[in-house]
C-alpha cells in the first residue's frame, strides 16, 4: 500500500480491526501489514485463551495497530476501543453488519470520526452505518424491504437508487442508464453489487415517470390504422387532424392523449359519425371541441354506469 493511499492516510496509527473471511486470509493480511511496517496480529479460534488475551493487551496498549480476525468479536466479546474498521468479508445479516460498525462508533471515541473502509460493498447492501434504524424483532431491517442505496460514480457518496441525481454532488445517477452503464447484479471495480430486481423496479419507475411527462407535453401518434382504401385513408388523416385541432383550441395535451389511447379513437364508426373528408380542408377547431366534449360526457356517463353496476346492493 502506497503512503499516498487515501485510506492509509486516514487510518494510519488508529486502532484498527479487520474482518476477514477465513483464518488463512486474516493471517496473510496481518503479514502484509507487517511488511508495510504496520504492527499487526491475527486472533483466531485456533489460539489459546492466553495467547488471545496477550494480543488484546498489546492492542489495547498500542503496540499492535491492526487486529485481523474471523468472527472473533461477536456479541459479548470484550474488545478494546477501536477507531478504524476494515470490512474484508461479506455478510447477508444486517444486524451483524451493524454490530461490526458499532465497534468503532462507540461514545468512548471522544467525538473523533470513525474510519470504516468497506472493501466488499456492505454499505451498498445494508446502507450507511450511521443511518437511523427502526429495529423490529420480527422483521429486522434487511432483505428486499430495505432501501437499496448506490454509490455515486463521481463523489462516492451513497444515495437511494431512484434519485435522478446524487444529493451530495449533483452528478447524474448513471446506475439507471441501463444501456450505457453496468449490468445489474454484476461486480464493479471495488466490488459494488446491486440487487437486479430492485434495479429493474427503479428503472421501470423512471420509465413510467418519463412517460407521464411525455403524455403531458407531446401529442402521441396514433398506433392504429384504418386501412389503405379511400375511406381508410380519410379516417387515418382525421385521426391526426383531430388532436391538432384540439391542441390549437387549448385542450391540454394530456387530455388529448387520453382520447388518442381510447377505444373510440380506434373505432372507425366514431370518425364516420362525426366527421367528413371535407373537415380535413378546414381548421374547424370549434367542431373538434364539440365532438371532444361530447365524447368526454359519454365517457363520464359510461364510467358512472359501470360504477353503479359494480356497487353491491
Amino acid at each position: 500500500s502506497s503512503a499516498q493511499d487515501p485510506d492509509k492516510r486516514r487510518a494510519l496509527g488508529k486502532p484498527t480491526i479487520l474482518m476477514a473471511p477465513a483464518i488463512s486470509n486474516a493471517e496473510e493480511i496481518a503479514q502484509q501489514f507487517r511488511a508495510e511496517r504496520i504492527p499487526a496480529a491475527c486472533i483466531n479460534s485456533m489460539q489459546s485463551p492466553a495467547e488471545i488475551a496477550r494480543l488484546l493487551d498489546a492492542f489495547r496498549a498500542g503496540r499492535i495497530w491492526v487486529l485481523t480476525h474471523v468472527d472473533m468479536v461477536g456479541e459479548g466479546f470484550d474488545l478494546p476501543a477501536c477507531k478504524c474498521l476494515i470490512i474484508a468479508t461479506r455478510t447477508g445479516s444486517f444486524p451483524r453488519y451493524r454490530q461490526w460498525c458499532g465497534r468503532v462508533l462507540r461514545p468512548e471515541n471522544s467525538g473523533e470520526p470513525a474510519v470504516i473502509i468497506d472493501l466488499t460493498g456492505m454499505c451498498a447492501a445494508h446502507g450507511l452505518p450511521d443511518e437511523p434504524v427502526q429495529w423490529d424483532l420480527l422483521t429486522p431491517p434487511c432483505g428486499p424491504l430495505t432501501k437499496r442505496k448506490v454509490p455515486c460514480n463521481k463523489c462516492g457518496g451513497y444515495f437511494d437508487l431512484k434519485r435522478e441525481y446524487c444529493p451530495h454532488c449533483g452528478a447524474p445517477n448513471r446506475w439507471l442508464d441501463g444501456e450505457s452503464c453496468f449490468a445489474p447484479g454484476s461486480f464493479h471495480f471495488d466490488i459494488r453489487v446491486l440487487d437486479p430486481r430492485y434495479v429493474s423496479m427503479a428503472m421501470q419507475d423512471r420509465r413510467r415517470r418519463k412517460e407521464e411527462q411525455r403524455l403531458q407535453t407531446e401529442l402521441l401518434s396514433p398506433s392504429y390504422s384504418f386501412g389503405g382504401d379511400a375511406v381508410g385513408r380519410a379516417m387515418n388523416n382525421l385521426s391526426g387532424w383531430f388532436p391538432k385541432q384540439l391542441k390549437a383550441a387549448g385542450i391540454p395535451v394530456y387530455d388529448i392523449n387520453t382520447f388518442i389511447q381510447s377505444d373510440e379513437a380506434r373505432d372507425h364508426k366514431f370518425w364516420m359519425k362525426h366527421f367528413t373528408a371535407n373537415d380535413l380542408r378546414s381548421n374547424n377547431q370549434a367542431k373538434a371541441v364539440r365532438v371532444y366534449k361530447k365524447w368526454l360526457k359519454q365517457r363520464s356517463s359510461s364510467a358512472t354506469r359501470a360504477t353503479s353496476i359494480a356497487r353491491p346492493t
